[in-house]
């Protein structure tokens, strides 16, 4: 099992006391809050509820069941691993069950020598319950919110915590709403050699009835070898609890009793935890069916929650979607309510603009038409005479002359001139030429040529 970082114990009895416990390393644990109130109580359901930081983080929730509603039964066993232990146990427990094992929840706790003599066998505590009583409680902490990981008698810190220094009996006087018991645990050469409830009526009756059961451990102790000598009585109870049973318990020891301050609710429950977080407690009397169906419950949550997310999370992607979307169409009603405020502006800039180019051009056909008439007249070989020439599209124009019949060589040499001459140091032409000619009845020849002008000029 992965080690817990938080354990929640729970003591549904009475008042149902709840206390959150943060697991550190080392099985350390530390309080986090100790509530006292209903398990349906909105914060202990957020507590005890698993979600997907659980993965990571694992939670512990455990439960206490009343100790007399387990029946306890000591067992020496050979020392071997755990997993054998359980076997051995299994084998006898039909003769160690007080009910058809149908009917039963059990399991086991490894209980610890305290002697200084090492021991050659293990002892192991036997946890039976009903299995009817088990499931009722926890059908109510379920109906309650409070899934159960592990249930155990809190009882078994306190016997485990139990200091053990010489042999004796150590009774644990217990209240309960049925009435009055006490557990009775004997420890010789620190070993734990059995442990018996007894079950108690009117306080005049505590002593006939405690020193029956007495009596049959006494012997039974005998008859098993166990039992080397007196006993040491030690009772394990408040001032208040021993104010009522020292006389209890005098008429039958023949020494004083020793009074020992229990373990309180706090501490308790921090043995709970710390036995859970550093794995040295086993005992659990949840079924496994239920523990498998309270996973699955926690598989399919999670699962639950993540459709849940990704459906969230669409969602809010299409939301989104959507109002980008409307915000793009109210920043566009903006932009053509822009572009029709300025459409009239815009249209008198253009027709403005059109007419400044328009102007532009006339004017640099202007210059043009002179600089054309420049060109022509400049470059004009004597013996040619120049009549007409004549603009069309801007940039075209016809040079038109007569000349004598022997001229037709000056008139070719006059369009290669043409199509040398520059202005600011770029030709002024972009083609000129070719000539023609046709002869006049009087001798003469009648010439023209095309040329087109370099528009550059005028950028």
């Amino acid at each position: 099992m992965a080690r817990i970082s938080q354990c929640n114990v729970l003591d549904p009895a009475g008042s149902r006391r709840f206390w959150r416990f943060h697991a550190g390393s080392g099985g350390n644990v530390s309080l986090v809050s100790d509530r006292t109130g209903q398990v349906t109580n909105a914060a202990f359901r957020r507590h005890a509820a698993k979600s997907w930081n659980a993965l990571w983080q694992p939670k512990l929730n455990l439960a206490w069941l009343p100790v007399e509603k387990v029946f306890l039964r000591v067992l020496q066993l050979p020392k071997c691993e755990f997993d054998e232990v359980l076997s051995m146990v299994e084998f006898q427990l039909d003769r160690l069950s007080p009910m058809p094992l149908t009917q039963i929840v059990w399991t086991v706790e490894l209980i610890p020598h305290k002697g200084a003599t090492p021991s050659e066998t293990q002892t192991v505590l036997v946890l039976i319950a009903s299995r009817q009583t088990v499931e009722e409680q926890l059908g109510r902490l379920e109906g309650d919110g409070y899934l159960a990981d592990r249930m155990e008698p809190a009882f078994l810190h306190q016997l485990l915590g139990t200091e053990v220094k010489v042999d004796g009996i150590w009774i644990y006087p217990q209240a309960a709403d049925t009435g009055s018991f006490c557990l009775v645990a004997w420890w010789y050469a620190g070993t734990l050699q059995t442990l018996n409830l007894v079950h108690l009526t009117a306080p005049e009756h505590w002593a006939a009835e405690l020193g029956e059961e007495i009596r049959k451990a006494a012997w039974a102790g005998e008859l098993e070898g166990w039992l080397t000598g007196p006993p040491r009585w030690h009772l394990v109870a408040d001032a208040t609890t021993a104010e009522a049973w020292l006389p209890v318990l005098a008429p039958l020891s023949d020494r004083p009793v020793e009074v020992i301050k229990p373990l309180d609710a706090v501490e308790l429950a921090t043995a709970s935890a710390r036995g859970v977080a550093a794995e040295r407690t086993r005992a659990n009397l949840v079924p496994v069916e239920l523990s498998s169906r309270y996973h699955q419950r926690f598989v399919d949550s999670l699962w639950i929650r993540g459709l849940g997310a990704v459906l969230t999370l669409y969602l809010m992607a299409v939301v989104g979607y959507f109002g980008w979307l409307q915000y793009l169409q109210f920043e566009k009603h903006k932009l053509e309510q822009q572009i029709a405020e300025l459409e009239p502006t815009y249209k008198k800039v253009q027709e403005l603009k059109a007419r400044i180019a328009v102007q532009e051009q006339q004017i640099a056909l202007r210059y043009a038409a002179l600089d054309c008439l420049r060109a022509a007249a400049e470059n004009l070989p004597q013996g040619l005479t120049l009549e007409n020439f004549n603009f069309s599209r801007g940039s075209e124009v016809t040079i038109i002359g007569r000349g004598g019949a022997n001229m037709a060589d000056k008139v070719a040499d006059y369009v290669e001139g043409l199509g040398k001459f520059q202005v600011e140091g770029r030709p002024f032409f972009s083609s000129v030429g070719p000539h023609s000619s046709s002869t006049m009845p009087n001798n003469e020849i009648r010439w023209s040529f095309p040329a087109r002008i370099n528009t550059g000029l005028s950028e």
